[in-house]
């Protein structure tokens, strides 16, 4: 990816409505290190859950959307706020271009 490329990327924040695209990035993440996965819907529905409770936010990146980095939000250790920490980032291989 060059530096034109890079700064053209777009990240959103997903909503439920990406729900199946996420359970599919997710899916998609674990077989390609060859890790079981729930069925891709089967994730979509746990997303849809995290996202409505709060308890979870999703960034997705790229037209595709080709990549997600995924919040989970607990009661921190050192305020009385939220720890956010990003539990999965995943890109897709989308190769060279070339």
């Amino acid at each position: 990816m060059d530096e034109t490329t890079l700064n053209e990327s777009v990240v959103r924040r997903a909503d439920v409505e990406d729900a199946e695209t996420i359970g599919q990035l997710l899916h998609d993440f674990n077989r390609e290190f060859d890790e079981p996965t729930p069925h891709p819907s089967a994730l979509a529905d746990r997303i849809r859950m995290l996202l409505r409770s709060g308890e979870s936010m999703v960034l997705l990146g790229g037209e595709g959307p080709d990549g997600l980095a995924v919040l989970r939000f607990r009661p921190a250790i050192w305020s009385a706020g939220l720890d956010g920490p990003a539990m999965y980032f995943y890109e897709r291989d989308l190769g060279s271009g070339t």
